[in-house]
């Protein structure tokens, strides 16, 4: 099931190739309303999420800020809430590696262990998104994962487009359980 609001990036042709595959459906509206969202969840009982939806394009974030909290921070507490109460299997958080910051000629390249360092709103708000799946994670044992591509998951532009192993993610078998030492649950 493909949730989209089809916001300014939006693009039905995009999804030619698999509109009219029995698995897939398509929905229009906000991963940001609780109610729908509750109900997909309630209807569909999902077994994996993969939430790709984001405000990007850090310009428009400078410009207004607002729509990048709506959809990246409580389009992410949302679904995670609703994935929490279903009980699903895995919670795939798509971010962006801007949450790292800018790098200098000099500086050594970013890991998982590099600090957040958002330097825009669009970035602020993908790293609060990271921090509420990490949240969901530790506190309630949600099976949060969180990956952190190098360019924005945005399939109107080729040059965006996410890895083909990330695409193809509900056919795996299983996702990766390996998490950093600083997002271990202790005590």
């Amino acid at each position: 099931m493909n949730l989209d609001k089809l916001t300014y990036a939006g693009n039905l042709e995009n999804l030619a190739d698999v509109q009219d595959d029995q698995r897939y459906t398509f929905v229009r509206g906000d991963v940001a309303d609780r109610e729908l969202v509750d109900q997909l969840f309630a209807r569909d009982g999902f077994d994996l999420v993969a939430n790709l939806a984001a405000e990007s394009h850090v310009d428009r974030s400078i410009l207004a800020p607002s729509p990048f909290i709506e959809t990246n921070v409580k389009g992410t507490q949302v679904p995670l809430e609703a994935a929490k109460k279903c009980g699903v299997r895995k919670f795939l958080e798509v971010s962006t590696d801007e949450v790292y910051g800018s790098l200098g000629p000099e500086d050594p390249p970013f890991s998982e262990e590099s600090p957040l360092r958002p330097n825009s709103p669009y970035s602020a708000s993908k790293a609060a998104a990271d921090l509420l799946g990490r949240a969901y994670f530790v506190t309630f044992g949600a099976p949060v994962v969180i990956t952190r591509l190098l360019f924005p998951v945005d399939s109107q532009f080729p040059q965006a487009r996410m890895p083909a192993d990330v695409s193809h993610v509900g056919s795996w078998g299983g996702l990766s359980e390996r998490v950093p030492e600083q997002t271990q649950k202790t005590g």
